[in-house]
């Protein structure tokens, strides 16, 4: 595993609202390589609003002479479309990301709630618990109406 993996989904995300090619990512992958990182990450989404398919193409071209030393991830929930990317670039690393249609708005949904419960019941050792804490609270509010 690289010990530093630049992720390119922002410069990606800036170029596609400018909508003029700038910034460059083939510029950017080339100057996270040249300033010592150890890899390079994208995560394309099937709506293309971070990196697009034809990049993670280009940037494995990019990155031939430089690989398997410098490492390629890519991120991404693991339909059809994914991984036959993935079987084509055949990245170092592939990071499966469960952020299947739906599951996004199912967070932004919980949000308010899961909000409150992590003032009293904070991140232990970078893990969230209040999902689990909600879970538990609703599940026994359950049991009661019953």
């Amino acid at each position: 595993m690289a010990k530093l993996s630049v992720n390119l989904n922002k410069i990606a995300v800036l170029r596609n609202t400018r909508r003029t090619g700038v910034p460059d990512i083939a510029r950017f992958a080339a100057l996270a390589h040249e300033a010592g990182a150890r890899g390079l990450t994208v995560h394309p989404r099937p709506d293309e609003r971070h990196i697009r398919r034809e990049d993670v193409f280009m940037l494995d071209a990019l990155m031939r002479p430089w690989r398997p030393a410098f490492e390629f991830n890519i991120e991404g929930y693991p339909d059809q479309r994914f991984m036959e990317l993935v079987a084509a670039v055949r990245p170092e690393q592939c990071t499966l990301v469960p952020d299947a249609p739906g599951v996004r708005l199912l967070a932004q949904l919980c949000e308010p709630i899961l909000k409150p419960v992590r003032k009293i019941i904070p991140p232990i050792g970078q893990i969230d618990f209040s999902v689990l804490w909600v879970s538990i609270i609703i599940g026994a509010l359950l049991v009661l109406i019953r």
